[in-house]
């Protein structure tokens, strides 16, 4: 018998070892405009579990090595590391070519749940022709309907670990904590550009994976009486609110201060309050089919995107079902991340919650808690196993949920 693999085992495995020595430390590049996060908090539902609940029966199905793509050992002088452009080297070499190929795999076995795919792995140039490069990222989850410049669904950035890491969140320095944001901010606008809910940004030693979420659509424009930022002091570590991203005219290297004065609209205006980022970990060194890494990251947060992308006030559990009408009125459940379309609830499955109220803040504003504070119904599927013709994951149809949205 042929010897088999399966797309878990290529994706957990170790990440090659680096020499940091040499990476020099010092400031990041400062983000185009005046726009800024909210701040951040947990993506409590990006977890190796919830990847499993999602696409385990595509990660976890036979198939065979010489579908996948091996890349040939790196050199030890091309893993001394000097700067960012040594990282994207290596990302090149060894990381991108697997999520790619891992991606392409599996397309073809995801065929029938509406995502938009196949969708690849890409660097930045593909999707964006900026002249002004501080506005085009480094990576993009490209989907191939059209001739370049490709839609991008998910934007990614680099940055090499001695300028930048997650843990400067949790620093009482002003200085760390606005080093920590630059990039946030440069990646915040790029989702912003092309209306993506998720970004990234990977660096030689962790992947920080970001979810965005918007606040209640505001009544007049977010421009007026726009509040200045108030930094954190190194005793009592806040985040002021800032209620508008700076509008970014395309195609052009001129940039605006202001933003345009419009409300939120879903074709792409950045003029929307944001909730904090949602936002996960993965060490570079994360590696095992018992392990969440940054490749099985990257798969997943693509494949997340190839479903809806649109920015909302309050997201579903990953992997919770959702009760959907497909276009003959029949009641189905869809998954949350996979787009998994059933007529029965599976065994063991979850119930997706419900939307949390609105409630009042101490600025005024009203804002949804976040899907990860949100708590699910368990339901129990039904012991009834008798064959039904609609038992059987099907050719995908239009469904729409309880809200009347069309998937």
């Amino acid at each position: 018998m042929p010897p088999t693999t399966t797309l878990l085992s290529y994706l957990t495995r170790p990440n090659v070892e680096l020499n940091r020595t040499n990476l020099k430390t010092g400031p990041n590049t400062l983000a185009v405009g005046s726009h800024d996060i909210e701040g951040v908090r947990p993506w409590t539902d990006f977890t190796l579990g919830k990847i499993l609940d999602c696409f385990g029966d595509v990660l976890q199905v036979a198939t065979s090595p010489d579908r996948l793509y091996q890349p040939s050992p790196i050199p030890e002088h091309f893993r001394n590391l000097t700067d960012e452009s040594c990282v994207d080297a290596i990302l090149l070499k060894h990381n991108h070519v697997k999520v790619d190929c891992a991606l392409q795999v599996a397309a073809a076995r995801l065929k029938d749940r509406g995502l938009q795919l196949p969708i690849s792995w890409s660097w930045g140039s593909l999707s964006s022709v900026e002249e002004d490069r501080r506005l085009r990222p480094d990576w993009a989850g490209t989907v191939h309907s059209q001739g370049p410049p490709y839609v991008n669904r998910v934007p990614g950035d680099t940055k090499q670990s001695k300028k930048w890491t997650s843990t400067m969140k949790d620093s009482t320095v002003r200085g760390y904590q606005e080093e920590f944001r630059k990039p946030l901010r440069q990646a915040l606008l790029c989702c912003t550009k092309v209306n993506s809910r998720y970004g990234y940004i990977i660096t030689d030693a962790e992947a920080f994976f970001f979810r965005r979420t918007k606040s209640e659509e505001p009544a007049r424009p977010l421009s007026i009486n726009r509040p200045q930022r108030q930094y954190a002091q190194p005793s009592q570590p806040t985040h002021g609110r800032v209620t508008s991203i700076t509008s970014v005219i395309s195609g052009t290297s001129t940039m605006s201060i202001d933003s345009s004065g419009s409300p939120y609209t879903d074709a792409g205006n950045p003029d929307i309050n944001e909730q904090p980022l949602d936002y996960a970990v993965v060490p570079w060194g994360s590696s095992g089919s018992d392990s969440l890494s940054i490749n099985l990251g990257l798969f997943f947060i693509h494949l997340l995107a190839a479903s809806d992308n649109s920015v909302q006030e309050w997201y579903p559990v990953l992997g919770t079902w959702q009760t959907v009408t497909d276009s003959k009125d029949r009641t189905r459940y869809r998954q949350v991340g996979s787009n998994r379309n059933e007529a029965k609830l599976p065994r063991g499955a979850t119930l997706a919650g419900s939307p949390p109220a609105i409630s009042a803040n101490p600025s005024g504003s009203s804002v949804a808690s976040s899907a990860t504070a949100t708590s699910v119904t368990e339901a129990k599927a039904g012991d009834d196993d008798d064959d039904d013709e609609d038992d059987e994951e099907g050719e995908w149809d239009s469904t729409t949920n309880d809200k009347g949205q069309t998937y």
